[in-house]
């Protein structure tokens, strides 16, 4: 069954994965049914491929030893691929508390990132804003946060929108509230930081010379909100000076 699923001739694997998992006592029966789950996948039948991964996760969870316990985690992971292909991001939370237990939340943030892969951006903003209403003060709130920011800007092809400046303003409040927060590492804090200081940066500047090219007032009074927010958050950044020429620029402009 390995042979054939190597050489892609799935149908043959499938009859010899069936074969293998008669023998309800075997040793190899976990593994065997973990493979026919990723032979469903690859044959496109996902529906199939999640209900075998389920099963897969409830057998060895109902078992002993390490094997068994690497198993059910590798069968959670491949649950997300399968269920990215015909769930819906509104019935996943409840879907992985059912069946990861304490590994749910890696479930729905691993999903979040399958559906900006899969270039379905709302649906990746569904899952991180559904992650930080589930849990508002976890220090990856600001990582969350910055997902979000970057599908809608995947979304809008990085024009300037209403929707961009809100969530970048969101990215703003959310590095305010975690700066002093002691659970945060001196990294992840910087990176938080960095994150929300350069795209607001480049954004500011990016539309303001969008703007200068259109002549359009409306991306222009979308960027002067950016300066303003670098300008009030990062005061002490080498290039504060600068940006405050470039926000001046843009208001005697409008």
């Amino acid at each position: 069954g390995e042979y054939y699923f190597e050489q892609k001739q799935l149908e043959d694997a499938l009859k010899f994965y069936d074969k293998v998992l008669q023998f309800t006592d075997s040793p190899v029966y976990g593994f065997a049914k973990y493979k026919t789950g990723w032979v469903y996948f690859n044959l496109g039948d996902f529906k199939q491929a999640l209900a075998t991964f389920v099963a897969v996760i409830e057998l060895s969870d109902k078992g002993k030893g390490k094997e068994k316990l690497a198993l059910s985690k590798e069968a959670k992971k491949d649950s997300v691929r399968a269920y990215g292909r015909v769930g819906t991001p509104e019935k996943a939370w409840p879907f992985f508390q059912r069946i990861g237990g304490a590994y749910a939340m890696t479930m729905l943030e691993m999903l979040g990132e399958l559906y900006n892969g899969q270039g379905q951006f709302a649906d990746a903003i569904k899952i991180y804003r559904q992650l930080m209403t589930i849990a508002p003060n976890d220090v990856k709130v600001c990582s969350w946060q910055n997902e979000t920011l970057k599908n809608v800007l995947s979304m809008t092809g990085a024009k300037a929108s209403p929707e961009a400046v809100k969530e970048l303003q969101r990215l703003s409040a959310v590095y305010d509230k975690f700066k002093d927060d002691k659970r945060l590492k001196p990294e992840q804090l910087d990176e938080c930081k960095d994150s929300t200081a350069n795209t607001l940066r480049e954004l500011a500047t990016v539309w303001h010379k969008e703007a200068q090219k259109t002549n359009d007032n409306n991306t222009y009074a979308l960027a002067q909100y950016l300066y303003k927010e670098y300008l009030s958050k990062f005061p002490k950044e080498k290039d504060a000076y600068i940006m405050t020429w470039y926000f001046s620029e843009l208001l005697f402009k409008l």
